[in-house]
């Protein structure tokens, strides 16, 4: 339960939880800001089903419960080219860790 407040995370049941936690592990190395310990983060925007695209062989997480932790997390969305919207996510890059 990465920094996830003590409110939402007591509202959820048993199986929520583990969901959580499976993107506590998955956001690992992932972050809502740019920059972690002075190192600049490589941007890996992505959508909620991407999110589960990227988590479906662990478990399957359902679109609300991806949405309230990003939420919970601080995450933003963004604008893409295409005229949709993602989650800003910047990730460690390879190596830096």
């Amino acid at each position: 339960m990465k920094n996830l407040s003590e409110k939402l995370w007591n509202s959820l049941n048993d199986d929520e939880k583990v969901q959580v936690k499976m993107l506590d592990a998955y956001f690992q190395f992932r972050s809502n800001e740019p920059t972690f310990g002075g190192t600049t983060l490589t941007p890996d925007n992505k959508s909620t089903s991407q999110i589960q695209d990227d988590l479906s062989t662990m478990m399957c997480i359902p679109d609300a419960i991806i949405v309230k932790y990003m939420y919970g997390q601080g995450f933003n969305i963004v604008p893409v080219e295409d005229g949709t919207i993602r989650w800003q996510i910047w990730r460690i890059q390879e190596g830096s860790f």
